[in-house]
């Protein structure tokens, strides 16, 4: 029998609200679940990246298909010589100079089940038989110029160097294959560039160019003249002598906020009242009805009025305070106005929950209750009295390494109450806050910072309750009951008890 994993969020911060308009009629039920593809993790840069003893920044280059909402890639590395570690559309990090031997470590990248290991190989100090002699200095392009993987891989001494012209900063035929990825360096100076949003560059088109972003690539293999505004604003990926002025503007994206619009009192549809952003809900609070019985209301993505923005239901049924509302956008049926039975005058809190198109309101101060589905527990075992555990699902992230008190004999996570401050010295107690004791909900870390973990033996797996207070977040409860698996890329595999 099935084990069904849930997860009981109890959400306790104040925040902001709004309001919405009106539409036809379909069905009202839960969206379908349509056949999702599977995400596919892969590493398209090299798997072993080589460092002189002086260090210096590294990147490793992704490809992440059918990614999830709220699930984010994760790369973790042991070495402490690994340092400012940023995952966007590629994995930065920065290698220590290098004081003794020639030493080595591995970034290990990881998306759910999925994950890639990168070596780190760097040289060891090469003694200098004339300390006093001053170093030459590294030949770099003055100005603007052009940096990536056709430019002996990044190589700041092979850059290619941008004319100044009319206002830009050109190159004249560009040749570039779409395999390479490449950005604007100043100098020679990786802290000052212009870079891109990850996406493949179409020809006679204009970007927004990004102080930090993703790497600029293109769509199609060729000889391109490139060009970067004067102010840094843009950048234009050209035909072979075409005027910049006339490439295709960049599509402004909709902006992500959340806002809801409807007949309140002293808003009658007139003005989005905005939805502020805690955890994974977006929340309106202290929002008053004009009308007794059947308020309607619309949630609205960016103030946008384009149907694919707009959520509504797909009928005009009455729902009730308190309940699971699902909603849909105006281009899947979902035209009618969302509308709920409440009290003119009184305050209500509207919440939000994207990943699952769900909307409640709720009699002001009280939260819903949100059942979530726990996809995969794993469990690592570092030494007999030193474990781990990491919790995962479509929008939380839980990681924790912890110490026993008393040592495992037969591979088993002792059963306990772990605590975050262990005050009273019990042994108990965790590690590593901010790598592996961390939490990750809606995409964005928290750090723990007070409460336990409770962990009891069951029949062919574990009860783990956790009861914890994260930084910002607030209060973050949790409960899973079943089998837990190893941990594929890092210690030992932990026994379910029988």
């Amino acid at each position: 029998m099935k084990l069904r994993n849930l997860f009981y969020l109890l959400l306790a911060l104040p925040l902001v609200f709004a309001a919405c308009e009106n539409g036809s009629e379909g069905t009202d039920k839960k969206p379908d679940t349509p056949e999702v593809a599977a995400p596919i993790l892969t590493l398209t840069s090299d798997a072993t990246m080589e460092f002189t003893a002086e260090g210096g920044a590294g990147e490793i280059v992704y490809t992440l298909e059918n990614p999830k909402e709220g699930v984010a890639v994760i790369a973790t590395c042991a070495a402490e010589w690994v340092t400012d570690m940023a995952v966007s559309d590629k994995v930065a990090f920065v290698v220590a100079a290098n004081e003794g031997e020639a030493r080595q470590t591995k970034v290990v990248v990881s998306y759910e089940e999925q994950k890639f290991e990168v070596a780190i190989d760097q040289a060891a100090k090469v003694q200098d038989d004339n300390p006093n002699e001053p170093d030459e200095p590294e030949d770099v392009v003055e100005g603007w110029a052009v940096v990536g993987t056709m430019t002996n891989s990044w190589d700041v001494s092979q850059a290619i160097a941008m004319e100044t012209i009319d206002g830009y900063y050109v190159i004249y035929g560009f040749e570039v294959e779409a395999s390479d990825r490449f950005y604007f360096i100043y100098d020679g100076d990786f802290n000052n560039t212009r870079t891109g949003d990850g996406v493949a560059a179409e020809v006679d088109h204009g970007y927004l160019a990004h102080s930090a972003g993703g790497d600029i690539r293109v769509s199609e293999s060729g000889k391109y003249d490139l060009y970067l505004s004067d102010d840094l604003a843009m950048y234009y990926l050209m035909s072979v002598g075409t005027d910049p002025r006339t490439a295709t503007a960049p599509e402004v994206p909709v902006p992500n906020t959340w806002s809801v619009l409807g007949n309140f009192e002293g808003n009658n549809f007139a003005e989005d009242v905005s939805m502020g952003r805690w955890s994974i809900l977006y929340v309106a609070e202290d929002v008053v009805f004009a009308e007794d019985g059947d308020a309607a209301f619309r949630i609205r993505k960016g103030l946008s009025d384009r149907d694919e923005h707009n959520y509504g239901a797909r009928t005009k049924k009455v729902r009730e305070v308190g309940e699971e509302i699902f909603v849909f956008s105006a281009a899947n049926k979902g035209s009618n106005n969302v509308v709920v039975n409440v009290e003119r005058g009184v305050k209500y809190d509207i919440y939000f929950l994207l990943s699952t198109q769900s909307v409640w309101v709720m009699p002001d101060g009280q939260k819903p209750e949100i059942e979530i589905v726990w996809e995969k527990v794993e469990g690592v075992m570092w030494s007999a009295t030193n474990f781990g555990v990491f919790m995962y699902s479509q929008t939380h992230n839980l990681f924790f390494d912890f110490n026993c008190a008393v040592a495992s004999e037969d591979d088993t996570i002792p059963e306990g109450t772990y605590y975050i401050n262990d005050v009273n010295n019990t042994g108990n107690n965790f590690n590593d806050f901010g790598k592996y004791t961390l939490f990750t909900i809606g995409g964005v870390d928290y750090m723990p910072i007070d409460g336990t973990l409770e962990i009891k033996h069951i029949s062919g797996g574990y009860d783990i309750t956790v009861d914890m207070v994260a930084s910002i977040h607030g209060e973050v409860k949790a409960h899973y009951a079943g089998a837990i698996v190893g941990n594929q890329y890092m210690g030992g595999y932990v026994t379910n008890p029988e």
